[in-house]
């Protein structure tokens, strides 16, 4: 998991319970009520929909064997939108727009509502774009390039 310095920070005193106080003392952070970095850790983690509290939701899912600690302009598939507001991006281009316009065209009226996850994978010679439908969880791929050339499925 790649997690900032204060991410980082945040998620050992919340491992070691400490108050806001000792958060101050012990790693010279502020901590606030509605932490945006505690909502970052639970985005990350993914423990918004989980029982319980979320910060033990957020240690319990912690590997602390698997963190790195990066700059937020060394953070993958994230970005800070503020200081410490996270938010998921995909890069997307306008061709890859018009594939996604021709690929609602076909949900139905009845499915208008449903939510979707775009996924952009690169490597190799190139590079495919997905889209899930999250309540079937059916994959579809809207095309791949490929050393120069464009495929469609």
């Amino acid at each position: 998991m790649y997690l900032t310095e204060d991410e980082f920070k945040v998620l050992l005193g919340i491992r070691d319970r400490l108050t806001s106080s000792q958060m101050k003392e012990k790693y010279g952070i502020q901590m606030y009520t509605n932490d945006p970095r505690i909502t970052s850790l639970a985005k990350k983690y993914g423990v918004f929909d989980c029982p319980g509290s979320i910060k033990s939701n957020i240690i319990e899912k912690a590997d602390f064997s698997k963190i790195e600690v990066v700059s937020r302009e060394e953070m993958p598939y994230f970005e800070y939108i503020n200081y410490w507001e996270l938010a998921e991006y995909i890069d997307i281009s306008k061709r890859e727009v018009d594939l996604l316009v021709e690929y609602f065209k076909n949900v139905s009226k009845e499915d208008s509502e449903k939510s979707y996850r775009l996924y952009k994978t690169e490597g190799g010679l190139g590079s495919s774009l997905y889209i899930r439908d999250l309540k079937t969880n059916k994959i579809s791929r809207l095309r791949t390039f490929v050393d120069g050339e464009e495929y469609f499925d």
